[in-house]
């Protein structure tokens, strides 16, 4: 993974918050690898960790296509940046449980098990193919994002006790999107 952001623009992009459809679609392959491509990528760098973010999908700004950007953060407290395109999980090793939250469904947080290690193929922004492994952290914050992209969100994993128990807050903020708050 590389920094592939582009510098002397800044521009973040409003995120949509649950209950907003576009977060429930599923996305269309991407299939133009340009420089509009690439100043969206920058501008959902910028919007992720304007937002404080470790993930951002295209749906969550409002743009049905497979495309992803993560920041994950490194022991010298610098942030390892990375662009997916037309992102799919070919393979998984391994379960583990960790909390997760989400910039689309914010102030709430639930453990939710997943593979710890995934195999993912990808283009990267040029529309070059890539294969490789990632594992904790990066392999959660991928899944995490690849959900987006398939209409699904952390909370449809999550145990129906569990689930009840987030139900008013979950309501609060659907309420909220539908009158056009955040």
């Amino acid at each position: 993974m590389s920094d592939e952001s582009a510098p002397g623009r800044d521009m973040t992009l409003n995120i949509h918050i649950l209950g907003d459809p576009v977060l429930r679609q599923r996305t269309r392959a991407v299939e133009t690898f340009d420089e509009g491509l690439q100043t969206l990528v920058h501008d959902m760098y910028e919007t992720m960790l304007e937002a404080d973010g470790i993930g951002l999908a295209a749906p969550q700004i409002g743009i049905e296509q497979r495309l992803l950007v993560v920041g994950i953060p490194l022991d010298d407290d610098s942030v390892k940046l990375a662009a997916f395109v037309n992102p799919e999980i070919v393979a998984t090793r391994d379960r583990c449980t960790m909390e997760e939250g989400c910039l689309s469904i914010p102030g709430i947080r639930a453990d939710v098990e997943r593979p710890s290690r995934i195999q993912l193929k990808w283009q990267d922004i040029d529309g070059s193919e890539r294969k490789a492994w990632f594992e904790d952290l990066e392999a959660r914050v991928l899944q995490h994002e690849i959900d987006h992209l398939d209409g699904k969100l952390f909370i449809d994993y999550l145990k129906p006790e569990d689930r009840a128990a987030l139900q008013p807050a979950i309501t609060r903020l659907q309420e909220l999107q539908g009158r056009g708050g955040k």
